[in-house]
């Protein structure tokens, strides 16, 4: 379950599709949204490049309503939990200040 800034609960049940460690992994997602998602992993010379890449769509009539009603409120919230779920990568890794600071710049791409 991801609980979304505005208070309301999103249940996911990710499934591992594919994994080509350690470069890809494609999910596929059910639940409130559902769809698939994808990790790819290239690496840098001064470390790795990680692309999350998803096309999903929200089940519920609601979450489909509010999708086009409030946008920019949904937006900012699905921005606001990628960042928050990445600080939380970082600070289980312990990766460095500058590995946070692109937290801010975290967006996702349609797959599709």
């Amino acid at each position: 379950m991801v609980r979304a800034p505005a208070g309301y609960l999103l249940r996911l049940d990710l499934t591992l599709a594919e994994v080509d460690a350690p470069h890809r992994v494609d999910i596929v997602v059910a639940g409130d949204v559902e769809g698939r998602s994808t990790v790819t992993v290239r690496p840098r010379e001064d470390g790795s490049d990680v692309a999350l890449a998803w096309t999903l769509a929200p089940r519920r009539c609601l979450l489909r309503v509010l999708g086009v009603v409030a946008r920019p409120v949904l937006v900012r919230g699905h921005d606001r939990i990628l960042d928050d779920g990445l600080r939380r990568c970082l600070d289980a890794t312990g990766l460095d200040l500058e590995a946070r600071a692109a937290s801010s710049r975290i967006r996702g791409q349609d797959a599709g």
